[in-house]
């Protein structure tokens, strides 16, 4: 397991993994603030040399923008490599980051995760902007390294790239083509006209107020193209879903969200007044499977389309954050699933005892929508979690069996997974 091998001693073998890679954000962050002000300073200087000045300083902005906007870091492929986390540092192991390279526990500022196709990354941000990222299998060996960390429950959170507000109109991608090939021109002549006047009223002449409206029209409707291309960012919490976009965001807590749905291009909120919150991973068109029995029918192949892989792991993340704030709410309500020192009979019994009244679970004030989160919580012990699956496992419903199992299927642990699927069908071990 990954909890024998955090805080480990600097002798202490390294924990493989998928991928590790070392970003030098920072550093090429400053070189490119260095390129804008190198070039702005030539361009005021040096009027007869503007043009290229204003080239080079248009790349080393729009480097700067990328950086400043980009959804996720992460890179698509990364080489095998290992890591160990001591109880000062984090070892790093993989090609192109050199042997034994360590970074500081006290640099790290900021952790988080980014899901992948069958896998999940660990993203790190240090202080001076540089950032580490850790390949693995599972969500539960993410989580457990973030908490090793030092980055605990109520500091992670999971950050997916969501479609652009283009891609969500039919034939938007070919507006928003036409709008650039329409723009670009006209900011071209905008930024010319600025430039030249900066450089006290060059060959373009004075400004009128037909060139100030030109400028000001061009520069918002870039603005909107811009932001109407650019992918939004769900960064899920313990707390709420927060949407950024280009400029601004919105805060979604699960106080206010009464459920959450599959939808054809992604997920949606549905929020307690009726409203809904779309969060779309792929385009209008994409028509992804909406229920259970839909992705099965794909078997393998759902895994080779990315935004469908996105999706579900976005589901579970967000089921699992307003499934824990449910558990948390119950508080003394789970003593009824502990042992309490009752013999092994005894225990069945009462647990079995859990859902008579027609699986209304009213003796002990538990629900059967209680028991699922409970199973499904990583937050609470083992124990509880394999006594809830057995209280169900006389639920007269089949389907809330299958969805015991379908839950367990979720799980790292082997262990933990075999015992929850022997106690819903009412072996407890």
């Amino acid at each position: 397991m990954l909890t024998r091998r955090v805080n480990a001693p600097a002798d202490a073998p390294l924990t493989p993994c998928r991928g590790a890679t070392y970003l030098h954000r920072g550093r090429t962050r400053r070189r490119s603030l260095l390129v804008v002000l190198l070039c702005l300073a030539i361009g005021i200087a040096l009027p007869q040399l503007a043009l290229f000045a204003y080239i080079g300083g248009m790349a080393g902005l729009i480097r700067l923008i990328s950086m400043r906007f980009a959804q996720l870091v992460s890179p698509p492929t990364m080489t095998k490599g290992g890591y160990r986390v001591e109880p000062e540092r984090l070892v790093l192991d993989a090609a192109g980051i050199p042997s034994g390279h360590s970074v500081p526990r006290s640099l790290m500022v900021e952790g988080w995760i980014e899901p992948v196709a069958r896998a999940h990354t660990v993203v790190l941000r240090l202080r001076n902007g540089d950032m580490v990222c850790l390949r693995v299998d599972y969500q539960e060996e993410a989580d457990a390294l973030l908490d090793a960390l030092g980055f605990g429950v109520d500091r992670r959170v999971m950050r997916a790239r969501l479609a652009h507000g283009a891609s969500q109109l039919t034939g938007g991608d070919a507006i928003a083509a036409l709008m650039a090939v329409v723009l670009i021109p006209m900011l071209v002549l905008s930024v010319s006209w600025v430039l030249s006047w900066a450089l006290r009223w060059g060959f373009l002449g004075p400004p009128t107020v037909a060139n100030l409206a030109f400028i000001l029209a061009t520069f918002a409707l870039s603005a909107f193209l811009v932001s109407w291309v650019t992918r939004k960012l769900a960064a899920v919490g313990r707390d709420g879903v927060v949407v950024r976009e280009l400029v601004g965001y919105r805060t979604v807590p699960y106080a206010e969200v009464s459920d959450v749905i599959r939808t054809w291009q992604g997920l949606a909120l549905i929020l307690r007044d009726g409203s809904r919150v779309s969060l779309p991973v792929d385009k209008r068109s994409a028509n992804l499977p909406t229920t259970k029995a839909e992705m099965l029918q794909l078997g393998p192949r759902a895994y080779a389309k990315p935004s469908l892989v996105l999706r579900e792991a976005l589901l579970e993340r967000i089921q699992s954050a307003m499934r824990a704030r449910r558990v948390l709410a119950l508080g003394s309500k789970l003593d009824a699933l502990d042992r309490h020192g009752r013999s092994a009979e005894d225990y069945r019994d009462a647990l079995r005892s859990l859902a008579e009244d027609h699986g209304g679970y009213r003796g002990a004030g538990l629900t059967r929508e209680d028991l699922l989160d409970v199973v499904g919580d990583p937050q609470v012990t083992p124990a509880r979690r394999v006594a809830a699956a057995y209280a169900l496992s006389t639920d007269p419903d089949a389907a809330v069996r299958l969805r015991v199992e379908e839950i367990a299927e979720t799980f790292a642990d082997d262990a933990l997974r075999a015992r929850i699927e022997s106690a819903v069908k009412g072996e407890l071990q």
